[in-house]
């Protein structure tokens, strides 16, 4: 079965994620894809996800993913590592 389609299994209300139904974050939503409609039109923008761990930031950007992916253009992931590499300038041992 393609990714994209939905599962005869998945309420309607599913992402295609199989998660539960995506509320709360219909501002958030609104910002994303005003970007999103930027870049796809060739002007780029820089945006940021941040809050308190569990908060969804990670589903939004599935979200966002889908949105983007379902426009046809490219979605790349990335990540870092907690904790690894050099500390902070300032910070340590003297």
């Amino acid at each position: 079965m393609d990714e994209k389609e939905t599962s005869p299994n998945q309420a309607p209300d599913q992402s295609s994620h199989g998660d539960a139904a995506f509320v709360g974050r219909r501002r958030e939503l609104e910002t994303l894809t005003s970007a999103l409609e930027d870049a796809a039109a060739g002007r780029g923008r820089v945006l940021m996800l941040a809050g308190a761990p569990g908060i969804g930031k990670i589903r939004t950007a599935r979200e966002f993913a889908d949105l983007a992916d379902a426009r046809g253009l490219k979605v790349m992931w990335g990540w870092c590592y907690e904790h690894q590499g050099e500390p902070p300038i300032g910070t340590g041992c003297s």
